[in-house]
C-alpha cells in the first residue's frame, strides 16, 4: 500500500506594503461607513424636522381658511359699504 505525503506549504509571509495597504484600505472603508451612517443621520433629521414644518403649515392653513370663512360675512359687507360710497360719489358729481 502506498501513502502518499501531503505537502502542505506555509503561507507566504505578507510584505510590509501588502499590509500597509490593506490597513489604508480598511480604514477607508471604515470612513466610507462613518460618511455613510452621518448621512444617513441627517436625512433622518432632516426628514422629522420637514414633517414638523409641513404639520405646522397644514395647521396655519386650516386655521386661515376658518378665518376666511368666518369673515367671509364681513368682506361682502365691507364691499357693499364700498359700492354704496362709490355710487354716491357717484351720485354728487
Amino acid at each position: 500500500m502506498l501513502v502518499k505525503i501531503l505537502c502542505v506549504r506555509a503561507p507566504e509571509p505578507m510584505f510590509a506594503w501588502q499590509s500597509q495597504v490593506q490597513a489604508e484600505s480598511y480604514a477607508l472603508e471604515i470612513a466610507i461607513h462613518r460618511k455613510r451612517a452621518e448621512r444617513e443621520k441627517r436625512r433622518q433629521e432632516l426628514d422629522a424636522e420637514f414633517a414638523a414644518v409641513f404639520q405646522d403649515v397644514q395647521r396655519k392653513k386650516q386655521a386661515l381658511g376658518r378665518l376666511e370663512v368666518g369673515s367671509g360675512g364681513c368682506s361682502d359687507k365691507q364691499q357693499q359699504q364700498q359700492q354704496q360710497a362709490s355710487k354716491q360719489t357717484i351720485a354728487r358729481t
